[in-house]
């Protein structure tokens, strides 16, 4: 604004005044939110030009519009906005939930020989409504806190919870292995006869990854047999009796096998198997 005075004598004289006019705060802030604990949350707030957070605690910074808050339990913060010192200032509260989140036990570790079932069983507190095994490699049921594991190579498993408030936390267990041969079971009689029952001598057994070498040879140290890198459990892979398709005769042949457990450890095997006719 703009004043002009003039005097008796047509003397005048001009002078100014400038008024701002600053607006009225708008303040708004997020709604109120639970979260679960040990989680962040960012809070913010709208609508003016400087801001101040309260309580100070679990904030990242209580002067800035968008503080990150960690609470450990639930609380309410105050937000006042101002846009200038001369101006009533506005004040807005926003609360947050904070949730327990649910206990979980994976249970011990495990070490067990190869070819082994391990029993998975792990405990939490009765809020839990979803259970979730990870890698799901091996089990039988990946979403049950109780299960059964037929390992093959050394694992961890994490099993994830959920609780009814959408809360989770997790444990891990390991599982090791030791590399046990006696769970290879090799048979000292077979009778190659045609008659579909005990035809074929041939490597069971478990807790192994593959065969490298399976050798069989007759009394004079003749090798009428031999197969390579063939995996446990396999008929189509053993010895029908023959040698260059001619039935050998009735009698002790002595075998040898190289293989590799599921922990990748190599072992031998030799001994005797008769050959009935």
């Amino acid at each position: 604004y703009y004043v002009t005075s003039t005097n008796a004598f047509g003397c005048a004289v001009q002078d100014s005044v400038a008024v701002e006019v600053i607006p009225q705060v708008q303040l708004a802030v997020r709604p109120d939110t639970a979260i679960c604990s040990g989680s962040a949350l960012q809070l913010w707030a709208t609508g003016a030009a400087t801001y101040s957070w309260s309580p100070a605690d679990d904030l990242s910074a209580t002067n800035v519009a968008n503080p990150i808050s960690t609470p450990d339990t639930t609380v309410t913060y105050t937000v006042t906005g101002s846009n200038d010192a001369s101006c009533p200032a506005a004040t807005q509260q926003v609360t947050i939930q904070v949730r327990a989140l649910p206990t979980v036990d994976a249970g011990p570790d495990q070490t067990v020989t190869t070819g082994s079932q391990v029993v998975l069983e792990a405990s939490g507190s009765p809020d839990i409504v979803q259970w979730q095994w990870t890698p799901a490699d091996y089990l039988d049921c990946p979403v049950c806190p109780y299960t059964r594991a037929s390992v093959r190579q050394p694992v961890s498993y994490s099993v994830t919870v959920t609780n009814m408030e959408g809360c989770t936390r997790s444990d891990i267990v390991n599982v090791n292995l030791v590399c046990d041969k006696e769970a290879v079971y090799i048979p000292n009689t077979f009778s190659p006869n045609g008659d579909g029952t005990n035809d074929i001598f041939y490597v069971r057994g478990k807790g192994v990854s593959f065969i490298k070498s399976f050798r069989i040879f007759n009394r004079w140290g003749q090798e009428v047999f031999k197969r390579e890198n063939i995996t446990i459990d396999d008929s189509s892979s053993g010895w029908n009796g023959t040698y260059k398709n001619q039935p050998q005769p009735a009698d002790v042949y002595v075998y040898f096998i190289e293989a590799y457990c599921d922990t990748n450890e190599r072992f031998e095997l030799r001994g005797n198997v008769t050959l009935l006719r």
